[in-house]
């Protein structure tokens, strides 16, 4: 079944050629000079599909290198060298980025698997029986410099736009990392692109709950309906 045309959404999930580095088992999309995808699947099934939170890969290409040898890749824009140990899976040893500018205003080195224990945490989505502190979830931007959101496991849309498990190997991983040093704002604006600005409520979505305990007549409900209508006031209930 199909969703409704107002539902539907016009995705751009899958990344400018020129902007993806292969090699076995692997593949690696660089979204721009501080913002890297990492992935692995050792059956080579890559996911091109708008995930949960990521509907907008394809992106105008920065500039970049490559260079490999026989067993070292490394991909290196302006703000960020990944290295990557060629025919392993991702490990503290195999994977690596350093972040080296001014433009991050941080000079450190990440290696896959390190704790996130200076990231600045996100949001939670309701308070609803919360009473007290309460653990959030990992964020975009962090005190070190870099954040890793872990993509691996969300839910895709698929052709018909309902969301969908993901036809994964089961030691898949779908990786993006931030390396925005504490340019917090670019951070947040490199992410809108990929994920979608945050969007407007539409005015359906905003009616009106009407609620008044009061006998009313047949007229007056008549006349309320008609003030709600000539007022350009929605009503929902």
């Amino acid at each position: 079944m199909n969703l409704p045309a107002y539902l539907q959404r016009d995705f751009a999930p899958q990344a400018t050629p020129a902007a993806v580095v292969t090699a076995p088992g692997v593949r690696f999309t660089v979204l721009s000079a501080r913002l890297l995808r990492l992935e692995y699947a050792p059956d080579e099934m890559f996911e091109d599909r708008p995930s949960q939170a990521f509907w907008y890969r394809q992106q105008p290409v920065p500039d970049f290198q490559t260079s490999r040898s026989e067993s070292e890749l490394t991909i290196k824009t302006r703000s960020l060298t990944l290295q990557y140990q060629l025919g392993k899976p991702f490990s503290a040893e195999t994977l690596t980025i350093t972040l080296h500018d001014a433009e991050t205003a941080v000079a450190r080195t990440w290696h896959y698997g390190d704790p996130q224990t200076d990231n600045l945490l996100g949001t939670y989505r309701t308070l609803d029986e919360v009473s007290g502190s309460t653990p959030l979830e990992l964020g975009l931007m962090s005190r070190a410099g870099w954040a890793v959101v872990d993509d691996s496991r969300s839910l895709v849309f698929n052709e018909a736009g309902w969301l969908a498990p993901r036809r994964t190997h089961p030691e898949a991983l779908d990786l993006y990392f931030f390396g925005y040093g504490h340019d917090y704002r670019a951070c947040l604006q490199d992410f809108s692109r990929i994920a979608g600005q945050a969007p407007l409520l539409p005015r359906w979505a905003l009616g009106n709950w009407w609620s008044r305990y009061w006998s009313y007549t047949q007229a007056e409900l008549t006349q309320l309906m008609r003030d709600f209508r000539d007022h350009h006031v929605p009503l929902s209930v």
